[in-house]
């Protein structure tokens, strides 16, 4: 009777949880979802060029380019800087599925990597994210890429440093 008694208890240790995380995983489905990819394709996909001062106070170009992925399972956005137009990070939005949210993972020129979750929200996407850069420093992040009109955004950025970058958007 003792080991029916432990078996009993040992399997509502294991079940409970299990019930938790899938009785979450509904609430999670039954929640609004702000978290469409044709939401953000709707609003940003295509080219749009900004200017940002630079270090030295120097004016400089940044093209973003939203452009679905083959599978159309992922956005990606080039980041394009300067004249020569060189590129400074790789963006990769897509659906988790578990958490029914959207994520980014981001690469930059300089070995920074950046991850974190972003919500479509009243024309706005909203981001909160983390960096990892390559020297080892980790830093918080949170920014707003606001469509205005058709052709005019802003991006704002607020960190350890913060900006804003006003784009147009190219036509083709």
């Amino acid at each position: 009777m003792q080991k029916l008694r432990n078996l009993f208890s040992n399997s509502l240790k294991i079940l409970l949880p299990i019930f938790a995380i899938f009785t979450a995983g509904e609430d999670l489905a039954a929640q609004p979802n702000n978290n469409s990819l044709d939401q953000i394709a709707d609003t940003f996909l295509g080219k749009w060029v900004g200017e940002v001062k630079g270090p030295n106070n120097e004016v400089v170009t940044s093209e973003l380019i939203f452009e679905w992925t083959l599978n159309k399972k992922f956005i990606k956005v080039t980041n394009l800087l300067g004249q020569k137009k060189s590129l400074f990070a790789l963006t990769f939005y897509g659906r988790q599925p578990v958490l029914n949210r959207i994520v980014f993972w981001s690469f930059d020129n300089e070995g920074t990597i950046n991850e974190g979750i972003a919500e479509f929200k009243d024309n706005a996407l909203k981001h909160e994210w983390r960096s990892f850069s390559s020297n080892g420093e980790i830093n918080d992040w949170r920014s707003n890429l606001t469509r205005h009109d058709e052709n005019s955004a802003t991006f704002t950025i607020q960190g350890e440093a913060s900006y804003t970058v006003r784009y147009k958007r190219l036509k083709e």
